[in-house]
């Protein structure tokens, strides 16, 4: 029996290896075997930037889905974090081996990373959740922003507006996709008999739901945060009301507030560091953004210095 089977709870530790060329075979491998082992997702950043696309042939012979599927790590326990330079032959390795992409639209769009292929995903069978990447890469994590913004920016992905991902996929992606994405897709995900009650209840008559109509559209493209009421975590109550119960804001965002007044001396080393590695950083990059490529996932010309804006092809 699986770990997760034998312990109650909702938090857990996951095996998370930065991406393939920055570990070891061995590294990766050890922490598929834990992952396996114990019943948690395997989850690691792979094809996120045009770099890491570049960089998988040159180093692997292959690409990094590829080389990661030699290497047996392609499974059903594997979630690919961003997965946006993904040709059609990575694609179908993550449909034919069950694997997720979790799609981070918000982080994608910071850090300049590109546009995933979302509909290309969805065709494939390839299962896609939806995530917020890290505070440094999004300065948010709310997971309704993150279902507008998949929304939305298939817009710029395909010229035929009835391939664009629609606000119930994004939901689904956010729900059913995340928990099975978390090998949680029989306890959470659907509101069910026997399902644990991870539940977000909102104010119908806030004004995005004002008149009501399609309440998942209207949640997926009008609602911020605004109305939420309550929040059930396992069956527990958090927040009533509106009001957080298990923490008080206030007196945590003083001592945030403190800790960063320490930590912005430690900040001030790290960015002159990073200032002296930049121009390394930045030739890799450049060097990355000319070289031929078969696919392209940039709103904008990557062999070209301007701004010219263009379709991406999925």
């Amino acid at each position: 029996m699986r770990q997760q089977e034998r312990q109650g709870g909702l938090a857990r530790f996951i095996p998370n290896p930065s991406a393939p060329q920055r570990c070891t075979p061995a590294l990766l491998k050890g922490l598929h075997r834990l992952a396996e082992d114990h019943g948690f997702p395997y989850v690691i950043h792979v094809q996120e930037t045009r770099l890491q696309a570049v960089q998988g042939p040159r180093r692997y012979g292959r690409s990094m889905i590829a080389e990661l599927d030699r290497l047996g790590l392609l499974t059903d326990v594997t979630s690919i974090m961003h997965g946006i330079w993904l040709d059609p032959d990575d694609i179908r390795r993550l449909a034919d081996r069950r694997a997720t992409v979790v799609h981070n639209p918000a982080s994608n769009c910071k850090l300049g990373s590109g546009l995933a292929p979302l509909r290309a995903l969805v065709e494939a069978g390839v299962n896609v959740a939806l995530g917020c990447d890290g505070t440094s890469s999004n300065d948010g994590v709310s997971i309704l922003e993150a279902m507008k913004w998949a929304t939305l920016l298939t817009g710029l992905t395909d010229p035929d507006y009835r391939r664009w991902l629609t606000p119930h996929e994004a939901f689904r992606m956010a729900t059913a996709g995340g928990a099975r994405s978390a090998l949680w897709q029989k306890q959470v995900g659907a509101i069910e008999p026997g399902r644990r009650a991870d539940l977000v209840l909102v104010d119908r008559h806030a004004p995005a739901f004002a008149p009501l109509k399609d309440p998942v559209a209207q949640l997926v493209l009008a609602e911020a945060g605004q109305s939420i009421r309550t929040v059930l975590v396992d069956g527990r109550v958090v927040v009533e009301d509106g009001r957080v119960l298990t923490a008080d804001i206030g007196r945590a965002a003083e001592r945030v507030q403190e800790i960063g007044r320490r930590l912005a001396v430690e900040q001030g080393r790290t960015f002159a560091i990073a200032r002296r590695l930049e121009p390394l950083w930045r030739g890799m990059i450049d060097e990355a953004r000319t070289a031929p490529l078969a696919i392209d996932r940039l709103a904008w010309d990557a062999g070209k210095s301007g701004s010219g804006l263009r379709r991406s092809k999925s």
